[in-house]
């Protein structure tokens, strides 16, 4: 790197250095990454999605949907609009769950967000339960959600819903993850139970439920909670061909032969949220994710975290502004121009860009 090219790119972006992030890796020979911060300042980024990279990316927040749209953020709903979970069904057909005044709401756009109409559904119930987050299955066409403890699915695009799992309005502090495994056909939810305990269930295809719970609670101590599963492609797997990833408070862990035994893979003893893993499309080696620290107000680092070597090795990279709120609670992977680019969906600090090399 040239020092003509550090007087360009200094002023414009902030480097990120390359320092140990849990266990350590060698050296500090990888190339420096730089944050760009694309807007949204002051807004709760729940979630970062799009139908695919050659759409645009929306920002679920508690401040409204938004979309990137050249380079800027664009509010497509009103303000006062706190969103829960967005999902796609259709390249412009959106569904948002969104908390009112007036109470819980599943909202739906036609048109890429341009208008919204409210679905007349009956999750909860006779009584409207909060929908906390949503996924379609686009192969089934089958759309899934959770509410407080409970998995249901709709089969007509979000009105009527069957209970695959729990009861409306269950005891518990909420669920917030929910994925299905395409080979399998099994729907896996996490969250967190009635005492702050961590909550991981697999709900198999006969709808004979698995519970984790117990196996992540000696891993991640209450207060926990699971906020993502994903799951990881691995030849060495025990089945498969994948491992279970399993995120939230306290880290990271990780399951070899699908849900049979549990594993530590990045945690930590300060109760430090991880909301995401994210595996790069290209080497399923290398995962990236992206913590916050549990306060709301307080300026706190922005610090990505790349493991070369399936989570046996961590670099952090540190976003050097004092002043931001850089806790990450949103994250999303996708190819522009040819390039992997990272977003990151903060706790009022807005969403920030990384190019990885």
């Amino acid at each position: 790197m040239n020092k003509l090219f550090l007087m360009v790119m200094v002023p414009i972006f902030s480097a990120l250095i390359a320092c140990g992030g849990g266990k350590k890796g060698g050296g500090n020979s990888q190339p420096k990454l730089t944050f760009e911060d694309t807007g949204l300042e002051s807004h709760i980024v729940v979630q970062l999605k799009a139908y695919d990279d050659e759409e645009p990316l929306y920002a679920a927040t508690d401040k409204g949907v938004h979309a990137l749209i050249d380079n800027e953020w664009q509010l497509l709903t009103p303000e006062e609009w706190s969103v829960n979970a967005i999902e796609f069904l259709d390249t412009n057909h959106i569904l948002a769950s969104v908390s009112l005044e007036s109470g819980e709401a599943l909202m739906e756009s036609l048109d890429g967000g341009e208008t919204w109409e409210e679905v007349a559904n009956n999750f909860g119930g006779e009584d409207q339960e909060k929908i906390q987050n949503l996924y379609f299955d686009k192969d089934t066409k089958v759309l899934y959600a959770i509410g407080r403890n409970v998995l249901a699915q709709s089969e007509d695009e979000g009105r009527e819903w069957t209970i695959l799992e729990g009861e409306w309005h269950g005891f518990a502090s909420g669920l917030s993850a929910v994925a299905r495994h395409s080979d399998t056909g099994d729907l896996w939810i996490g969250g967190q139970g009635a005492i702050e305990n961590p909550v991981l269930r697999q709900v198999k295809v006969d709808q004979e439920t698995e519970d984790h719970s117990a196996s992540i609670a000696e891993l991640l101590e209450a207060p926990s909670v699971i906020k993502s599963i994903r799951f990881f492609p691995d030849e060495n797997s025990a089945e498969h061909g994948e491992r279970v990833l399993a995120s939230g408070e306290g880290g990271i862990v990780h399951s070899p032969d699908y849900g049979k035994t549990w594993l530590p893979l990045f945690v930590n003893e300060t109760s430090r949220f991880y909301f995401d893993v994210i595996i790069d499309p290209d080497n399923s080696n290398i995962l990236y994710t992206a913590g916050w620290s549990k306060n709301w107000e307080t300026p706190q680092e922005l610090r990505l975290e790349i493991s070369p070597d399936s989570g046996k090795t961590w670099k952090a990279y540190r976003h050097n502004d004092p002043e931001l709120l850089g806790g990450v609670w949103s994250m999303t992977l996708r190819i522009e121009d040819e390039k992997k680019v990272l977003y990151l969906g903060l706790c009022k600090g807005g969403v920030y860009k990384v190019v990885l090399p």
